[in-house]
């Protein structure tokens, strides 16, 4: 009896997160911490109606790309969904140093049915610009989402010299590697392509095949280097080449030509409107009926929206408003869309595919 009842649990799971059900939407709770030293020094530059404001966007792009996921946020200091709590090692989080993962996982384990994001200033005197995010079927054990404090964050205005515009696609980004999907590029930095002799390389070792540079293995998202490549270039994020053709030697000549799909939220890239795929949505659908992830699915969804209005579409082709200049300057950049430096540091491998399910019905 247990067994069957084992059974019907699941059946009906994989009903409820089916994509193709009429109208079936997923909704999702944040839960905001912001954090402080233990003393209380450094506090996270962030407030809730700042939360609020990713998650606004993070819900436009969920909506334009018909991923059927809906996340909600109260914007009240007074809670429920803001907490503040001084840590000095939750401060110093970092997808580079394990310390303090297992806090953060036992913290958010607390709240089983929220997605538990931290908003911390990071390990270096500069607070960080970036957010960190693992895939639960990377086996890492990160069941939280890193972010950074709302004024700190910048991508490129197309130009990579020049001024920085506050990041507003970030929060989207690290929801999606939350959700199950990696980069449209190799690996967790884009600086381990961001030369010909160093994409060759990887494609040789490859055995000369093109899906080196396949990020995600998802079919609708390209293979590509990363804005690294472009970077190195001198050419521009959004306005430069549309693609880039790549030669070299691996027992034969190959050559492939890459052409970045610029307004995918899994790329560096942030041009235009950014959207999930149809691939990226069934991956982040399929991750939330596993057993890592399934406790955050809302099953009475609220009767009203809990947060802002999602932004308007940015028009294709510009960067995400406000264009306002800032400073960036942070030692932690592997995780998020391009800023002022990069540190390298060798990529866990992609997230593998979750497990292939009898009827499949339905990635920055």
């Amino acid at each position: 009896m247990r067994l069957i009842d084992s059974l019907l649990t699941a059946f009906l799971l994989t009903l409820t997160l089916a994509p193709d059900a009429a109208a079936q939407t997923i909704h999702l709770r944040l839960h905001a911490v912001r954090v402080s030293n233990d003393d209380g020094s450094r506090p996270a530059d962030i407030t809730p109606v700042q939360v609020a404001t990713w998650v606004s966007e993070a819900n436009a792009i969920l909506t334009r790309s018909g991923a059927g996921i809906r996340l909600h946020f109260t914007a009240d200091q007074a809670g429920p969904d803001w907490q503040e709590v001084q840590s000095t090692t939750l401060n110093r989080l970092s997808s580079e140093d394990q310390a303090g993962w297992a806090d953060a996982n036992a913290f958010a384990a607390q709240r089983p049915s929220k997605v538990v994001v931290f908003f911390r200033h990071g390990r270096e005197s500069a607070p960080t610009g970036n957010g960190f995010a693992f895939p639960p079927q990377s086996k890492l054990g990160v069941h939280f989402i890193a972010m950074p404090g709302f004024n700190h964050t910048g991508v490129p205005v197309d130009a990579f010299s020049g001024p920085f515009v506050q990041n507003r696609v970030i929060f989207a980004h690290e929801l999606g590697h939350y959700l199950g999907l990696g980069h449209t590029f190799p690996g967790w930095s884009d600086t381990e392509t961001d030369t010909d002799q160093e994409i060759v390389a990887r494609i040789q070792k490859a055995g000369g095949k093109m899906s080196a540079l396949d990020g995600d293995s998802l079919s609708d998202t390209p293979a590509e280097a990363g804005t690294a490549y472009y970077k190195n270039r001198g050419w521009k994020m959004c306005s430069g080449p549309a693609s880039y053709t790549i030669i070299g030697y691996a027992g034969k000549q190959f050559t492939f030509v890459f052409a970045p799909m610029r307004s995918n939220i899994m790329s560096y890239f942030v041009c235009g409107s950014m959207r999930f795929t149809s691939a990226q949505v069934l991956r982040m659908r399929q991750t939330l009926a596993l057993p890592l992830r399934n406790a955050i699915v809302s099953w009475h969804p609220p009767a009203y929206d809990l947060v802002t209005k999602p932004a308007p579409e940015a028009v294709a082709g510009s960067p995400i408003l406000p264009a306002t200049p800032i400073h960036v300057d942070s030692a932690d950049q592997s995780k998020a869309p391009p800023t002022v430096t990069t540190e390298r540091r060798p990529p866990p491998p992609p997230p593998p595919p979750p497990p292939a399910r009898a009827k499949p019905v339905p990635g920055r």
